[in-house]
């Protein structure tokens, strides 16, 4: 009888224990892509492609010109994605996708999904999904399950290799090994008539049957079989090709049935061996009449006469173009991939065509004609190729192919012309063909080192940037990752005089379809014309003095009225013309000789201009003005045109202003110099109403002085607006305003932005947005219209295909360019335009927040007085930033072909693949490596670390110490710490000179300092300490080595106490202490000695440790010891507790987080913008982030008992939420228990508002526990209204439903736990937006 545990006693011991939990959270998803599925799983209408990554899908629209748009992205998988593949809903063309047939109508597919994805997951689910249109106006993915045939082997479970039929008639899974499960499909009406009554247990698949096969199977597709006597398709016949190792020889086995007939009909035929193929086949490639390629490495062959029962192969041997990176393997590329592009019906009807892709880029076209194969080399992509490979292509575009990189970032690239009702310019055949870049893809994997700095240089950042070692030779590169909207770079030129710009208006001139640039400045006012076409470099700068325009003022309004008129207000006169040339008679100015303009704004759909003056004839010393721009009569002469009717008073100097509209009353808020806001009406042509004033906060002693407001609408018809104040004190204001009959202030809010002036810029048309400036920060504003505190704000990105180095500065100015119905060109049409520095930039702005890479290669540019030379740069894994050189200091590992004396005499020289390592400086200013220090062969490089050392007030050495191996002549490997002095000018390094080494028996993994003089060695198995005798000048052992069990791969100190983290033993804490202090040493040779503090608790491949600086600690004993966490190999981070204090050798686990990937670094930094909300109470440290291999960046933060608890339990009600994940409800990590406390059972406390306890049964150890998932958690955020409060509410009613003891104890306490819903939403929204 099992032992139950009373449950007093599990009461008072869970209410003893003082949690310290852990919240991780995926701050940057990883960027690589598995495969890329050309699929249509929205409309026919829509070209759509699916990028399916290790754990998540993104679904984007190709648009016009090939660029991706994204639509969704489904990441609530909670398990890992194992194959993908795309299944057909309808049926199309007989023999190919159904994307090839875009011309038929939409009502041909009734409105359905034309294509579905299918995916097999860990969880050994079969999984359908598509993409439909919600209640919201967003998307909604749609899934079906079906539960795959489980085996007790991990080799045996099917699910590795998916494959379906051409026509969709039939499934197939295998496993690694052995097992294979065949579907067969619904017939095509049965699946339309489910779709299209939203029937909820729609499925494709009508019966499965699994099959065992002898053998390791290495490839599965579907084969199209053999046309009938006449020439027509055989719809019936379905083949399933197998590809299995038996014996180490590859042997094709096939498997066909009747589509027509049951699937038990099917029949497993006799292996055939391939006795040609001599290695592993890479890629099956289905063809015709139930033939294939088989590609094995870099040999292809043609196979036929399968079904006859004697397959013939046919060598492929016209694609032999050499490597195109030499020295990166001693074998020739591999083919990796390969797509079926879109051809006409006829072209497809005589032809097969395919693209075959190479893992160095290389790309051919293969066409296929009866037993004739041409191939011709069709160009390359600039990356590494792994799996994903796809052709986008749509009907009357040319062929787009598109590359998600392995380790290197991806392309997509077109071959031919686009479509054009132009006659194309006369191209000859090889420029036509000739592949051209149309975006890239971004991804920095591998991530093997991280750095959190602001680089102090140039421009000081506001915060630490994240910079990762990325990619591999010859794309190495050192990538800062940013969070926020990408601005893709379209257009940029420059111009000396941009540099003083402040403002800056786009207006479109009707007449030509072309764009006007109107430039404000101090000193005047620039206009530029350029065409709206974004290939078109000609920009026009208009300096004629027969301007209608003023350009020798200040502009501080400009627009373009709904009558096609020209308005532009300058601090002396108010402009009104109808072009820019002063020869037309309509033209209207008003001057103001003796007063000043001092601030104006337009609304162009009220033909609205208000001014804010300083005037002499008026009452008052300053006034705003209010002018109705007449539109009766366009012709009306002079001021006639510009009718002031009304006027309003100011006490104090006016400083900005903002309009709004709404029906027909304008609001009219104006900031004046003494720190308020004025509100005032003005209804039809009526007087102002009298301000209501209200006065910015400001710390004591100093007025809010308000330089630039907006307002933010979230809806047309409302009366709300949300107006912003961007202050000089680096501050950002916000006031809910009523603009409705009773004008008044709302609500106020004050967000601490920069630390300096925040400039605050609305383009016109775009009453739901607003960009704010300030340093090295631009921003994008939004408002929901839910309440003051939903205001939005997400930094901008630009960034540009052909500069992936590219370095953002500050913007001066911003602007949208006009719709495309004003422009004679849509390229440019409402694209945003910037001014930084004196650059001109146009972008195209993404309205989803993604990951911006800025990469800096590693590629260096050999200057010659012939030309220029790229010289590769290597695969970096190791990174620090040098704060005495001020730069990021990379050590990469480089391959090559080098030439080497023959051992014959008179013989040619020999060539010999070496690799070696090389350090790259790059100054923090700079976008570009300023030195490369080459190591020799043989070498490796494991540790890099800054030591620099004051010998005088105005004498500082710095080095940089290099820690790793060298192999000796005899084959031994032998570890060596290097130091390099650099040699700076003006902030560059530009030579290094070597220094003093010392020399170890084994490799030295990790380095660390203690102060000054002395540093930590993790040399093979030993621990040893130095210190540097300043007198002598060279460096002494400090202690005796302290043997530890296994390598130690990362150190880090505090103060005297030495934290390890090793290959095999987990963490190891020593002291390194005096040995004089006790007396007489028992080992005179050395002063010092390393003692053993604490070890962990158990044995773990650890791969890098943090101990975070901990706040608001309450608890004693835990304010006496430390905290540190330790990523291991096996996907585990863990909280341990070292205990300095206790005679304990064994630390303590608070806590182990199971992640889906392991942790390559963790840093403690400061990254979060300062306009984000501080952590909630409970966060006990909130800035660590840590990377992994693949890219992701994660986010930890530490929590206390109290908020752990109330999100432990809020995870639970994540977790049984159907609509919250809905593919692990059913089986969750934990499910409510009978409450015996048997087995895996244990009490768990539960509830918002109030402490109860339910017994939970769960196969996870209690120390796991503490982990709150915040990938979780945020979906909470994401889905329903009211910003996740109405979907809790909703969760927790289904909780108060269940027959449990969980629902009967939220039964009872169902009004407490959802009157604390409110705050629980507001302290998880600001919890998991702590980071970028």
């Amino acid at each position: 009888m099992a032992h139950q545990q009373p449950p007093d006693r599990a009461r008072s011991e869970m209410k003893s224990e003082a949690m310290v939990g852990i919240l991780t959270k995926t701050v940057a998803e990883s960027p690589v892509i598995r495969w890329i599925l050309h699929a249509r799983i929205r409309r026919k209408r829509y070209n759509d492609v699916v990028f399916v990554g290790d754990d998540f899908i993104h679904v984007k629209q190709v648009k016009e010109g090939g660029h991706l748009q994204h639509i969704a992205t489904k990441n609530d998988f909670d398990t890992r994605i194992r194959a993908a593949r795309t299944f057909s809903n309808v049926s199309d063309a007989p023999d190919e996708d159904l994307f090839f047939k875009t011309e038929d109508s939409e009502e041909h597919t009734d409105g359905i999904p034309p294509q579905c994805v299918v995916l097999t997951l860990d969880s050994n689910d079969l999984l359908f999904l598509y993409l439909t249109n919600d209640r919201n106006g967003g998307f909604r993915f749609v899934h079906q399950a079906l539960p795959m045939p489980t085996f007790d082997r991990l080799l045996f479970q099917p699910g590795e290799h998916l494959a379906v039929d051409p026509r969709s008639r039939a499934l197939a899974v295998a496993a690694n090994e052995r097992e294979v499960v065949i579907y067969s499909a619904k017939f095509e009406d049965r699946i339309r008539h489910e779709l299209q009554t939203g029937y909820q247990d729609w499925c494709p698949v009508s019966a499965q049957r699994p099959l065992p096969v002898e053998g390791v199977i290495q490839h599965i597709d579907f084969l199209y079989p053999p046309m009938d006597d006449n020439g027509a398709d055989d719809n019936d016949h379905v083949i399933l090709l197998l590809i299995v190792i038996v014996q180490r020889r590859t042997r094709a086995i096939w498997i066909d049935w009747y589509y027509s007939t049951d699937l038990h009909h099917a029949t497993v035929h006799t292996g055939q061996p391939l006795d040609e193929a001599q290695s592993v086949p890479g890629l099956l490639i289905p063809l015709r009449n139930a033939a294939f390629l088989l590609v094995n490495g870099t040999e292809i062959k043609r196979w036929k006469g399968l079904l006859s029962g004697s397959a013939s192969g046919q060598a492929i041997n016209s694609m032999n173009l050499v490597a195109s990176y030499p020295g990166a393997s001693p074998r020739r590329p591999a083919w990796a991939n390969w797509c079926r592009p879109r051809r006409g019906r006829s072209a497809r009807s005589d032809f097969e065509h395919l693209y075959l892709i190479r893992e160095d880029g290389q790309v051919y076209l293969v066409q296929m004609v009866g037993e004739k194969v041409e191939t011709s080399h069709a160009g390359e992509f600039d990356c590494h190729v792994g799996t994903a490979f796809a052709s986008l292509g749509d009907s009357r575009d040319p062929d787009i192919l598109a590359v998600a990189g392995d380790m290197s970032s991806g392309r997509i690239q077109s071959i031919g012309n686009w479509f054009t009702p132009l006659r194309p310019v006369d191209l000859s055949r090889d420029d036509t063909m000739e592949m051209e870049l149309i975006e890239t893809i971004p991804n920095w994997a591998s991530v093997t080192d991280m750095v959190v700095s602001t680089l102090p240089g140039k421009s000081q950042r506001p915060r630490d940037g994240v910079f990762l070692t990325s990619c591999r030779q010859p794309y190495g590169a050192i990538t800062e990752l940013r969070r926020g909207y990408e601005a893709r770079l379209a257009l940029y030129f420059q111009l000396s005089s941009l540099s003083s710009v402040t403002d800056i208006w786009a207006l479109p001139l009707l007449g030509v379809g072309h764009i006007l640039l109107v430039m404000s400045s101090p000193a005047g006012t620039q206009l530029l014309e350029m065409p709206a076409e974004a290939a078109s470099g000609e920009i026009k700068v208009i300096n004629d003095t027969a301007l209608a325009l003023d350009s020798f003022h200040r502009t501080l309004a400009a627009a373009v009225l709904e009558d096609a008129r020209l308005l532009q207000i300058t601090d002396s006169s108010i402009c009104l013309t109808p072009g820019i040339a002063a020869n037309f008679e309509d033209c209207a100015r008003i001057d103001r000789p003796t007063t000043s303009i001092l601030a104006a704004a337009i609304d162009t759909t009220q033909c609205i201009a208000v001014t804010a003056e300083r005037a002499t004839d008026c009452g008052s010393e300053y006034v705003v003005f209010y002018h109705q721009l007449r539109t009766d009569d366009p012709t009306a002469w002079d001021p006639s045109q510009l009718q002031r009717k009304a006027c309003c008073g100011l006490e104090s100097e006016p400083l900005s202003l903002m309009l709004s509209i709404h029906t027909s009353v304008t609001a009219c808020l104006v900031a004046t110099v003494d720190g308020r806001l004025g509100l005032f009406r003005i209804e039809g042509h009526g007087p102002p109403t009298t301000p209501v004033w209200k006065t910015i906060p400001a710390p004591q002693g100093t007025v809010g002085l308000c330089d630039s407001i907006i307002s933010l609408r979230n809806n047309p018809s409302d009366s709300t607006v949300l107006a912003a104040c961007g202050l000089r004190d680096g501050r950002l204001h916000t006031i809910v305003v009523n603009t409705s009959n009773d004008a008044s202030f709302g609500e106020d809010r004050i967000i601490d932005f920069s630390q300096s002036t925040v400039k605050l810029t609305q383009p016109s048309g775009s009453p739901s947005i607003a960009y704010a400036m300030s340093g090295l920060d631009t921003c994008l504003l939004s408002w929901d219209g839910r309440d003051i505190s939903s205001l939005n704000i997400q930094n901008i990105w630009v960034s540009d295909k052909l500069r992936p180095e590219l370095a953002q500065g500050p913007v001066l100015a911003c602007t949208h360019m006009p719709p495309a119905h004003l422009l004679s060109s849509p390229d440019l049409a409402e694209s945003l335009v910037m001014i930084s520095g004196d650059e001109f930039l146009v972008a195209t702005l993404d309205r989803m927040v993604t990951s911006v890479p800025r990469q800096i290669p590693l590629r260096k540019i050999r200057i010659d007085d012939q030309e220029d030379e790229i010289e590769e740069g290597g695969t970096p894994n190791r990174l620090v930033y040098a704060e005495k050189q001020r730069c990021l200091v990379s050590a990469s590992m480089r391959y090559g072909v080098r030439s080497f004396p023959s051992s014959l005499p008179h013989g040619k020289p020999e060539e010999r693949r070496q690799i070696w390592p090389e350090i790259d400086f790059i100054p923090s200013r700079s976008s570009a490596s300023s030195y490369t220090h080459q190591m020799q062969p043989g070498e490796r490089v494991y540790a890099l670390l800054e030591w620099s050392f004051k010998l005088s007030e105005d004498k500082t050495y710095s080095f940089i110490v290099v820690g790793g191996s060298y192999t000796r002549r005899d084959g031994s490997v032998r570890g060596r710490i290097t130091f390099l002095q650099p040699v700076n000018k003006s902030w560059r390094v530009e030579g290094v000179k070597e220094g003093q080494s010392i020399k170890f028996d084994g490799p030295v993994y990790a380095l660390a300092s203690i102060g000054d003089l002395i540093f930590i060695v993790c040399t093979g198995h030993t621990v040893v300490a130095y210190e540097f005798a300043t007198q002598e000048r060279k460096w002494e052992q400090l202690c005796a080595p302290f043997k530890i069990a296994s390598p130690g791969i990362h150190l880090s100190t505090n103060g005297m106490t030495v934290y390890i983290s090793t290959n095999d033993d987990s963490l190891v804490t020593l002291e390194l202490v005096s040995r004089l202090e006790g007396g007489a040493p028992a080992n005179p040779e050395y002063d010092f000695e390393l003692v053993a503090q604490t070890t962990a608790p158990r044995p773990d491949t650890s791969l890098h440790h943090l101990v975070p600086e901990l706040q608001n600690l309450s608890d004693d004993s835990t304010s006496q010891s430390s905290i540190s966490l330790t990523t291991t190999k096996h996907n585990q981070l863990l909280g341990l507790k070292h205990s300095f204090f206790t005679h304990a050798n064994s630390a303590e686990i608070l806590f182990e987080a199971r992640l889906p990937r392991s942790l390559t670094r963790v840093r403690q930094c400061n990254i979060r913008p300062r306009w984000k909300a501080s952590p909630p109470a409970g966060v006990l440290v909130d800035n660590i982030i840590g990377c992994a291999a693949d890219g992701t960046l994660m986010g930890v933060a530490l929590l206390d008992d109290k908020l752990w608890r109330r999100l432990s339990w809020l995870q639970r009600l994540c977790e049984w939420s159907e609509e919250l994940s809905p593919h692990s409800f059913q089986t969750p990590a934990y499910s409510v228990g009978e409450g015996n406390y048997v087995r895996d059972e244990r009490a768990m406390l539960i509830g918002f508002a109030s402490d109860g306890e339910v017994v939970m049964r769960t196969s996870k150890p209690r120390v796991h526990d503490g982990h709150i998932d915040g990938d979780v958690l945020v979906r909470l955020l994401k889905k329903g209204g009211g910003g996740g409060v109405e979907m809790l509410k909703r969760v927790v009613r289904d909780v108060a439903a269940r027959e449990d003891q969980a629902g009967e104890w939220m039964r009872r306490h169902l009004d407490e736990e959802l009157g604390a819903v409110d705050e629980v939403v507001e302290v998880l929204r600001c919890l998991l937006d702590l980071w970028l």
